[in-house]
């Protein structure tokens, strides 16, 4: 990543800036508060009804202003929320093109005859939401696509050798009728999820497409800064023998894990959700429980984790059925080996909040899911550090130019209000940092000529020159 200097700063941009303020603001290249649509102070929410659970990450992006509940289980998803979700996909992208994924959108409404073919109408039941077109038609409001990327590749196929490993994944909503949404996003009727759909010519390369995407979701809760847990998984209604569940350990989480509490994510393999010891111990009473504990070498602990994604292998259950299938040398229509890999954006938003939520804390983000990466606060009208105004403006000017910075500054322009409000709400949005031009900025500081803003981060905050911000600044983006 390039970082400008200070130096190069003032070469780049115009000087001196002894400009009136309408052109300062012209200079500043930032989305405003006073023109960001947060309600933070906005009626009360709807009620939550009878069975639904508030748990306290639903309260922080309740109250915060990230999202608002427009019935239950259906949410609004609001432009700070929509940030995190944008940083959130562009690392997702950069880590499915790691795997030679390629992106695409298959259609919401889905036929109900390619889900009758496959037997999963039946199987999934009253969690499927379904429609009728004019003509009487049947559609599926998918909650997952292994039969319509199946059907789409069905329908070019043979696929030839040198096409395959094909893997093909989208991010778009679902849809599924939950019988009781609970704690917000963590499950509603609609949610936003990444969904990728692997099909490979044998068993053995659908096997090393199953360690790739794995190595490659191992890379992105990584870059994310979000710890998870990888147990052993029930494949259910979707199919196939191998399955592995990714976890947010949290108090409201409603999976119940065996797992090593020190453990990484891909160091574990005996961690394992109880739904799927349960069944085993049905077959062997007893030996289970030994067996996963003998496996990893370490005594396992029972945690509650959200579930955040989930990997299938799918073998040829599909395929064969919607007739995706290669052709072998011997000229044989052999069905192609599937996988398929979920991740819950707006689950795994939530899990974030939930399992970094500390009492009487505001949202805590890593580093690279801050909605903004510095908010700046210029001086209350009419104030004394209305004196540091113009400094402050030239200073935003240079700041919101920085490559690092561009799309990631907010400037809370609201000079009706405090310093102090303005920093309480800004705390409380969860931004990385924020840049306050208060006394130290008006007053000089320590002696005449130095002004200082104020930098304010989860560790602390510091008094900076001018001379000093844009290194400081360029160090804070590294860290990300």
């Amino acid at each position: 990543m390039y970082f400008v200097t200070h130096r190069a700063i003032h070469r780049r941009l115009p000087t001196p800036f002894v400009v009136a303020k309408r052109e300062l603001h012209e200079h500043v290249f930032c989305q405003r508060m006073s023109r960001f649509f947060q309600p933070i102070h906005a009626a009360k929410q709807p009620s939550v009804k009878d069975g639904d659970g508030v748990s306290k990450g639903f309260e922080l992006l309740s109250t915060a202003g990230y999202i608002r509940q427009s019935s239950g289980g259906v949410f609004h998803i609001l432009p700070l929320c929509q940030r995190v979700l944008d940083k959130l996909t562009r690392v997702v992208r950069q880590q499915m093109a790691s795997v030679d994924a390629c992106q695409l959108t298959l259609p919401t409404l889905v036929r109900d005859t390619l889900w009758k073919q496959t037997g999963r109408m039946d199987k999934m039941g009253g969690e499927l939401m379904t429609v009728e077109d004019r003509a009487g038609h049947g559609f599926v409001l998918s909650p997952t696509h292994e039969e319509a990327v199946t059907a789409l590749v069905g329908s070019v196929s043979p696929i030839s050798g040198r096409q395959l490993p094909l893997r093909l994944y989208q991010i778009t909503a679902k849809f599924r009728d939950e019988m009781r949404p609970r704690f917000g996003l963590l499950r509603c009727k609609e949610f936003l999820m990444k969904d990728l759909y692997t099909f490979d010519s044998s068993e053995a390369a659908a096997m090393d497409t199953y360690r790739a995407v794995g190595r490659a979701y191992s890379g992105l809760f990584k870059r994310l800064g979000v710890p998870v847990v990888r147990v052993r998984g029930d494949s259910g209604v979707m199919g196939g023998g191998v399955s592995h569940e990714y976890h947010v350990l949290a108090p409201v989480g409603e999976d119940r894990l065996l797992v090593r509490p020190d453990c990484r994510q891909d160091e574990c393999p005996a961690a394992v959700n109880l739904e799927v010891v349960r069944p085993e111990r049905e077959t062997a009473p007893g030996e289970a429980g030994m067996d996963t504990c003998q496996a990893c070498g370490h005594p396992l602990q029972e945690r509650t984790g959200i579930e955040v994604g989930h990997t299938f292998v799918l073998g040829q259950l599909y395929s064969e059925t919607l007739g995706a299938f290669t052709v072998t040398d011997s000229d044989g229509r052999v069905p192609l080996h599937m996988g398929c890999y979920g991740i819950g954006l707006t689950r795994l938003l939530a899990a974030v909040v939930e399992s970094r939520a500390q009492p009487g804390q505001p949202i805590s983000w890593p580093a690279a899911l801050a909605p903004f990466t510095l908010c700046v606060i210029t001086p209350k009208a009419g104030s004394r550090e209305e004196a540091a105004r113009t400094w402050a403006l030239q200073m935003l000017s240079q700041l919101s130019q920085l490559p690092e910075l561009r799309d990631d500054l907010l400037w809370d322009d609201r000079d009706h209000l405090t310093i102090g409000q303005r920093v309480r709400e800004s705390r409380r949005s969860g931004h990385r940092a924020v840049l306050v031009f208060g006394r130290a900025a008006a007053e000089g500081g320590s002696g005449p000529g130095r002004p200082r803003a104020e930098l304010i981060t989860a560790d602390g905050s510091q008094l900076l020159t001018e001379s000093e911000l844009p290194d400081r600044l360029a160090q804070l983006c590294r860290e990300q």
